[in-house]
């Protein structure tokens, strides 16, 4: 063989274990580098679940804060009177819920004690009927101000209203006074809690769903329930 042919074989061979050593090192790559690469790129990440205290949950007690504002039309009456008006009534609506079973939920009442608005004042100057003045001060949107419902405290000479309490169709509630406010602290207390919030209805709403685990669903269910209790109404 010349010196000629043996340089080409020798020249051939060592392209062609380039071309193995080629292939072995990308080979190398692919599984020391690419698979552990696509591993960590596609794998889920899973967190743990803290189960432990997701049971506990249903153990712990719900708080229900329910917002009344409570308009008092007459101007004569002082601030200070107002207050004490708010003390006793937040007292009263602060007593404790009693339910038979499953953790009864906290009701907390905040309550804030006002006189009327100019625009809510006209209103009631122009009013011919309860059911008027309920459409009329529900359109002046005042309910956004301080929550879900309104308590109007009207005097008690007042011709709007004939009987002591009235609920009316949207989440406002008419009230008339004895010469003192403090004597229907008892009667506006026991309104709000079994008609107006209805207590027990939520506690059982509470127990359908399950407990604390399911805030959802009992948010939907408080919903649907207050809802219905002012389509009655209406």
């Amino acid at each position: 063989m010349s010196a000629s042919t043996k340089r080409v074989v020798e020249t051939a061979s060592q392209e062609k274990a380039a071309q193995v050593y080629a292939v072995l090192g990308f080979a190398i790559i692919c599984v020391a580098i690419g698979v552990p690469l696509w591993w960590k790129t596609t794998t889920v990440y899973r967190v743990a679940l803290p189960f432990d205290k997701i049971a506990s949950l249903s153990t712990k007690q719900i708080r229900y804060t329910i917002d009344i504002a409570v308009v008092v039309t007459n101007d004569k009456i002082k601030r200070h009177d107002l207050e004490e008006f708010r003390r006793r009534l937040s007292t009263t609506l602060s007593a404790e819920f009693v339910g038979v079973g499953a953790q009864p939920p906290s009701f907390q009442y905040k309550v804030v004690v006002r006189h009327l608005y100019e625009d809510e004042q006209m209103l009631f100057n122009k009013a011919i009927s309860l059911r008027d003045l309920d459409d009329g001060l529900t359109a002046l949107k005042v309910l956004d101000e301080y929550g879900s419902y309104t308590v109007y405290v009207l005097s008690q000479t007042s011709q709007l209203l004939g009987e002591k309490i009235h609920l009316g169709r949207h989440r406002n509630l008419f009230a008339k006074s004895d010469k003192d406010l403090n004597g229907i602290v008892t009667l506006l207390a026991s309104t709000v809690r079994r008609n107006v919030v209805n207590e027990q209805a939520v506690y059982e709403m509470l127990n359908l769903t399950g407990g604390a685990s399911t805030l959802e669903s009992l948010e939907v269910g408080i919903t649907l329930h207050l809802i219905s209790n002012y389509q009655k109404n209406d």
